[in-house]
């Protein structure tokens, strides 16, 4: 999901630079579309809510998107920034962009809803966006996916539980995976965890 946009390794030392570090610093690659996303990716994920540190990273991926506009990662990105800053509408919009180039962009979707509900909108609107969510992993997609059931447990209703022990029935019992999502899934509430992924 769009969460996982955010998981990149610690900053790399020096010595040690990921290869896509290595083709960055090289010319005339390192201002190239992808280079600036990654540098920009790279500061969203050490940045802790820096606010200059958020701007230096959106300015990148405004360089991205200049040179190639319709680049569905580069919006995505430019979303997580936003939604980092606190800018909401601005992430929501961002949302609808990329929504409208690709319908199917489930993660960018839900993220959307989030997005929505963060901002207020009403009840109703935003339990039928978890519920088209929802009903696209359904249809389309797994019902193993985590997305789906963190769509479900949203949405509340009879289907969240089941959507819960469909998914840990995918893990060896006992097995580290296992209790860890048994832990996070066990007791979710889901303000808790729409203030943890839009603070």
């Amino acid at each position: 999901m769009i969460f996982s946009l955010l998981t990149l390794p610690a900053a790399a030392e020096p010595q040690r630079l990921s290869p896509m570090d290595r083709k960055c610093q090289q010319e005339p690659a390192k201002d190239g579309v992808r280079c600036l996303e990654w540098r920009a990716v790279k500061i969203i994920s050490l940045a802790e809510k820096n606010q200059a540190k958020l701007a230096r990273a959106l300015d990148l991926l405004r360089r991205a998107l200049a040179i190639s506009p319709v680049d569905l990662s580069i919006l995505s990105n430019i979303a997580i920034c936003y939604s980092q800053m606190g800018e909401y509408k601005n992430a929501l919009n961002y949302c609808d962009k990329i929504l409208k180039i690709k319908p199917s962009f489930v993660s960018i979707k839900f993220f959307k809803c989030m997005l929505e509900e963060r901002l207020n909108y009403p009840e109703h609107e935003c339990k039928e966006c978890y519920g088209s969510v929802a009903q696209y992993y359904k249809d389309r997609l797994k019902t193993d996916d985590v997305n789906y059931v963190y769509a479900e447990l949203m949405l509340g209703g009879p289907d969240a539980e089941r959507a819960k022990k469909n998914f840990l029935s995918g893990f060896a019992p006992g097995s580290e995976s296992f209790k860890m999502w048994s832990e996070l899934l066990r007791n979710f509430d889901r303000e808790k965890f729409l203030r943890q992924m839009l603070p």
